[in-house]
């Protein structure tokens, strides 16, 4: 009777881990790049040159602000004052960075002034709380992560400028529809390259 209770909760525990998976992987960087140039892609034909520029430079400053961290963090260790701090999340940093961005773009401009910023943070939370509970990040990497790409996303909103008449979101919508659908599921090796290139500042 124990043992079919243990079964139970395995089960119930691999289907919690299966949705989290699930979850989090909106937030892999094989699916962020590839959102971010489509996105970028899509603002430009539409007629938007300025939120092009700031989605361009916003989106890459973030990143690498993030991946700075990490082989920061991976060549010296973290910092006295957070020793828990073993890698800044990618995905916590990249969820409100991206996907509250696209909210900010694809809403009208009085809503995105209301909704962008807490649908930002909510984004961050929701892929924050799946790092956890899978294990890939302590707290201070999801408080670090999430600081960041929420940083991000404040400086996407204060440089985007007003939406021309003639812009129309469906069809950026669509592109970044497609884009997920494509690409969810599939993993990009980030980490494992960017621990290679602190290894290689380490023996330098």
């Amino acid at each position: 009777m124990g043992r079919n209770r243990g079964v139970v909760a395995l089960g119930r525990s691999c289907g919690v881990c299966g949705r989290m998976r699930f979850l989090t992987d909106f937030a892999d960087q094989a699916v962020i790049l590839p959102l971010v140039v489509t996105t970028a892609l899509g603002l430009w034909f539409g007629g938007w040159p300025r939120a092009t520029l700031a989605w361009l430079i916003v989106t890459a400053a973030t990143l690498g602000a993030v991946g700075l961290g990490k082989v920061m963090v991976f060549v010296w260790g973290p910092p006295e004052s957070l020793p828990l701090l073993l890698s800044p999340s990618g995905h916590t940093a990249s969820a409100p960075l991206v996907y509250g961005g696209l909210a900010m773009l694809l809403l009208p401009r009085r809503w995105a002034r209301v909704l962008g910023l807490p649908l930002a943070v909510l984004f961050g939370v929701a892929v924050g709380a799946t790092r956890l509970a899978l294990g890939e990040h302590s707290i201070p990497d999801a408080w670090a992560g999430g600081a960041i790409g929420l940083l991000g996303s404040l400086a996407l909103h204060m440089a985007i400028g007003p939406k021309p008449f003639d812009f129309r979101p469906w069809a950026l919508l669509g592109l970044g529809a497609a884009v997920i659908a494509g690409f969810h599921g599939l993993h990009m090796p980030a980490e494992q390259w960017l621990r290679a290139l602190a290894a290689l500042l380490r023996a330098g």
